[in-house]
């Protein structure tokens, strides 16, 4: 494309001719040689096209008289500012022309914090610089994945790829670069991302945390991107009170998932803490409790309330069972439910049952025959019956509940039950007998 004539051609100066191709870049530059030709129409005169480059250098070419025309080497035109003259022989300008060339594409550096290949929690941050030796850089814009995310007016700038990697992939970032010429480059990097800590889960933890049962616990991590390790840590408290620590199987990993299972066989108290690290930095810490109960309560002194014979009976509510976990206790008095601290005079055998069950669902029960009876029918006297808080019976003391405390219990009578009235009634009638023959034998012999 030939751009414009010389304008002292305009002027009636008919001595050259030239013309130049117009930029082919933005705002005026050529980011290629500009295409230049020039022609000496005078029949004496030597002209010379001089180019004086932006680094100093000169580049002269001589057009002879009556020489068709003369076009400039491409290699001419240097890097950034050329100046063009055109001149006479005696080294008067009769042209003069600005080009401005750039030939270099802008160069592009990315830069982040960390090492190409690490991990960054929710975001990285990317810092962008861009260079031109000779036009001004004018913009960049950043992209994540297809999305431009910031647009940066200068040469350098930061921008946020906040995109979260899925299943260990990476991120993919690129920047775009323009300079003033309309030059463009670009770049591109991937970074890996992760927005979310180990996700932790347990199976087998008993309803309600305690159970009568072996528990079967199976704990398992899962982590969106790349898991770094994982850690488990079981504490047993027995029930004397005693702890010692559970040895438990190692963490069977794959990919991006873990998983360990054990058995807690024995009565105790379970505490387990287990936590998981991804690549990122990111951690998961989770603790549990949870209690096996496999002994029934152990229900004590009702032995010392077997056969008595009382005037009245009264059980105060007393803690008579043993068990390392939480007790509901229920009594019963022939069959029915008996409040605890009511008193019973009624005459004749009686029937006291506990019933006990623990927190884990264990049950135990245990009973006492004994006997209320008729105080017209006892002697004068005093007995005294104290159940004391371990469950023992003994003498009366300051602790402890009582089947019948401080009360005078009369000293029972002999009295013969019907089964020994018969065998008395007979021996005397087989006495009587053995008499009345004796006596018939005598006076037979008289």
């Amino acid at each position: 494309m030939l751009y414009g004539q010389q304008a002292e051609a305009e002027k009636g100066d008919s001595r050259y001719q030239w013309e130049y191709s117009a930029p082919d870049g933005k705002n005026g530059y050529y980011i290629t040689a500009p295409k230049v030709t020039v022609w000496n129409r005078s029949e004496e005169e030597i002209l010379f096209c001089r180019i004086e480059r932006a680094d100093g250098t000169l580049y002269e070419e001589y057009i002879s008289p009556f020489q068709n025309e003369c076009r400039i080497s491409a290699e001419a035109f240097g890097e950034g500012r050329n100046t063009l003259s055109i001149l006479e022989e005696s080294g008067e300008v009769l042209v003069k022309q600005i080009f401005d060339v750039e030939y270099q594409m802008p160069e592009v550096y990315c830069e982040m914090e960390k090492r190409i290949g690490e991990w960054y929690q929710d975001h990285a941050m990317i810092h962008v610089r861009a260079e031109q030796s000779v036009s001004e850089i004018r913009e960049v814009r950043c992209y994540q994945g297809d999305q431009m995310v910031k647009r940066i007016e200068g040469a350098e700038g930061v921008f946020e790829v906040a995109e979260g990697s899925q299943e260990g992939k990476p991120v993919v970032y690129h920047v775009t670069v323009e300079d003033a010429a309309g030059h463009t480059s670009e770049a591109s990097g991937q970074v890996y991302i992760d927005r979310q800590a180990p996700v932790l889960t347990a199976k087998g933890i008993p309803v309600g945390k305690i159970t009568n049962q072996t528990a079967e616990i199976a704990l398992s991590v899962c982590e969106e991107n790349r898991l770094a390790g994982c850690s488990i840590w079981v504490e047993q408290e027995h029930p004397d009170g005693t702890r010692s620590q559970l040895s438990v199987p190692d963490w069977e990993m794959e990919g991006r998932k873990a998983e360990v299972t054990f058995s807690c066989k024995t009565s105790g108290i379970y505490r387990v803490i287990w936590e998981a690290s991804d690549a990122a930095g990111r951690k998961s810490k989770r603790e549990l409790q949870f209690t096996v109960d496999k002994e029934a309560p152990v229900i004590q002194g009702l032995d010392k309330l077997q056969d008595q014979q009382l005037a009245s009976f009264t059980w105060e509510k007393e803690k008579v069972e043993q068990d390392f976990t939480k007790v509901e206790t229920t009594y019963y008095l022939d069959g029915l439910p008996y409040q605890a601290g009511e008193t019973v005079e009624k005459e004749g055998r009686h029937i006291f049952q506990i019933r006990a069950k623990d927190a884990a669902g264990n049950e135990s029960e245990q009973m006492a025959e004994f006997y209320i009876v008729n105080r017209e029918e006892t002697e004068p006297g005093r007995q005294e019956i104290r159940l004391h808080h371990n469950g023992t019976a003994g003498e009366a003391g300051e602790n402890g509940g009582r089947i019948e405390e401080n009360m005078n219990i009369p000293q029972k009578k002999r009295v013969f039950s019907g089964k020994e009235l018969l065998l008395f009634v007979l021996a005397v009638l087989a006495a009587g007998v053995w008499l009345f023959r004796k006596n018939r034998k005598r006076e037979d012999a008289g």
